[in-house]
């Protein structure tokens, strides 16, 4: 499957001697949890956007007495209401509501970024051990 580039090499598997900078950049590429953690970023950023916005307004109808009579000799008198409502934030909630949506963003990035280095860590780890393991056979 060819990356967005269109020359494969970031999906290619690897093939002869891996470097740690390639096994790295491998499962980076493709845990699932770290892309998990991505649209999260991504989610909690349009959340950001939308909290900054006013709501919006309402309109709502009710008809009543539309051919219905009390006694079959009078004439109906249909009614109707039209309502148009609009929320008005006081006290400054709006701009807490952004605020407190900006946080949780900034809190999914640095989700984003202890699950990257908890990878990275992992990597080099096993990295580390294979190399250990094959020049103490050596």
């Amino acid at each position: 499957m060819p990356d967005s580039r269109g020359d494969g090499a970031a999906t290619r598997e690897p093939t002869g001697a891996l470097t740690l900078r390639q096994a790295l950049g491998l499962a980076l590429m493709h845990n699932p949890e770290l892309r998990a953690f991505s649209w999260e970023v991504r989610a909690r950023e349009a959340a950001t956007l939308q909290a900054g916005l006013l709501h919006n307004p309402t309109i709502g109808a009710d008809l009543q007495d539309l051919g219905v009579s009390a006694s079959p000799d009078s004439v109906p008198q249909p009614q109707g209401t039209l309502q148009l409502s609009q929320i008005i934030e006081l006290g400054g909630k709006r701009t807490k509501r952004r605020e407190t949506a900006a946080l949780s963003r900034d809190l999914a990035g640095w989700d984003y970024e202890t699950k990257r280095i908890e990878i990275f860590t992992q990597v080099t780890q096993a990295f580390v051990d294979l190399l250990r393991g094959s020049s103490s056979r050596s």
